[in-house]
């Protein structure tokens, strides 16, 4: 009999893969990964009535000890749930932000547990949002969240990048193995050949699937990470360096040029017959902002001259990626919602009264991620309560939103 019925535990987001992760790990003949599990928070929660009552000496206690019998209670239960699964090695599965909530009941009760944190590039998981309906615009602070929220309780964690297992999958299994104290099997490597969730293809067979983002999203629908460089680099996927010229009709200077994502040298601008040029340097996920009143704004890479393909308030959106786009492919889900590029239809919100559908610090990251939202519209409201239908009508043209940050329209 072991002594603790969970040995590890995987945290993650949807859309991270987490489906082939369980499979990978439950071919193994000696390893288990549950399903996903939501029981210890309410677990937790339960235990705080038990103290109440058998161990605390004060009502106003909002915390079980780390000692306490409750959490031995927590893994006699788990004991129960994994029975038939005694004789491998158990590990639970935590996948969404709000289990993060959890970290601290499942550290009471597993104090040295080793954990896996499977993560994602942010931009293939924009790519999942606007292709199935599922996915996060703010993917990158919320893996970047997981992993330093996760770091206060222990350093016992490994972070595996959900493409290692396209790219060099044996690497990884390898490295995975190593930290669950097992050896390989063969096994492991053949799950890989099998189409999981929604995928296109498998693992084993497209390399080329982890890439469907930079030719797939425009750059009205890639905007939502256009700030997110340094976050996406954090959590170790690429951000391209850049160089490029700004053209401008005007003299540039800062109170009428900016962007957020590269740098302009200022004494390095010149002028020309045609009006002014700037270089500037930085990096990029494909697209740059550009923040300017003015119009006139026209940028050079690569000795390629520009135009904004899209242009918002005081925002010019500038494609710098030479793939050429193709149409995003829908694959219904049933949690879908018919999801559009909030650029894309901002032309339907100019001069309108928007009411915001969202709440807190995912409010204030909405805009954050939508600059030019309060240049072409009236942010009139802003309300936690959820709109009745997911697609809009406003002068007789039917529009959809993005979610999970939804517009109410007052026409």
């Amino acid at each position: 009999m072991k002594s603790d019925p969970v040995q590890f535990a995987l945290l993650s987001l949807g859309r991270c893969g987490t489906t082939m992760f369980q499979n990978l790990i439950n071919s193994h003949p000696t390893l288990y990964l549950s399903e996903e599990c939501h029981w210890m928070q309410g677990l937790a929660g339960a235990g705080l009535m038990f103290q109440q009552f058998a161990e605390a000496d004060s009502l106003a206690t909002k915390q079980l000890p780390q000692d306490s019998k409750w959490w031995d209670a927590v893994k006699a239960l788990n004991g129960v749930l994994l029975a038939e699964h005694d004789d491998k090695q158990c590990g639970l599965q935590y996948i969404g932000p709000y289990n993060l909530n959890n970290l601290q009941a499942l550290f009471n009760s597993y104090p040295d547990l080793p954990v896996i944190v499977l993560i994602r590039d942010p931009r293939a998981l924009l790519h999942s949002l606007y292709r199935t309906g599922i996915g996060f615009p703010n993917a990158g602070e919320q893996l970047l969240n997981c992993i330093n929220k996760l770091s206060t309780f222990t350093s016992n964690y490994l972070v595996v990048q959900y493409e290692d297992f396209y790219r060099s999958a044996p690497a990884a299994i390898e490295a995975l193995c190593k930290f669950l104290g097992v050896e390989q099997h063969p096994d492991m490597l053949k799950s890989l050949a099998n189409v999981v969730s929604h995928g296109e293809s498998s693992a084993l067979n497209s390399p080329k699937a982890l890439e469907r983002w930079q030719s797939n999203l425009t750059a009205e629908q890639l905007y939502p990470l256009v700030n997110q460089q340094a976050t996406i680099k954090s959590l170790g996927y690429p951000v391209e360096p850049i160089e490029l010229d700004i053209l401008t009709a005007f003299k540039p200077e800062p109170g009428n040029l900016a962007s957020n994502q590269i740098t302009l040298h200022w004494e390095k601008t010149q002028q020309h017959a045609e009006g002014f040029s700037t270089p500037a340097s930085g990096s990029s996920i494909g697209i740059v902002e550009l923040l300017s009143a003015q119009t006139g704004v026209t940028v050079s890479y690569k000795n390629k001259p520009l135009s904004a393909s899209s242009h918002q308030g005081n925002s010019h959106l500038f494609d710098l990626r030479e793939a050429p786009i193709s149409p995003l492919e829908r694959k219904k889900h049933q949690n879908s919602k018919n999801i559009e590029s909030l650029r894309s239809i901002a032309e339907e919100l100019i001069n309108k009264q928007v009411t915001l559908y969202s709440a807190g610090q995912e409010t204030r990251d909405f805009l954050e991620r939508n600059t030019f939202i309060k240049n072409i519209c009236s942010i009139k409201t802003i309300t936690d309560r959820a709109p009745d239908a997911d697609v809009y009508r406003c002068n007789n043209e039917t529009f959809a939103l993005i979610a999970p940050h939804q517009l109410a329209v007052s026409c």
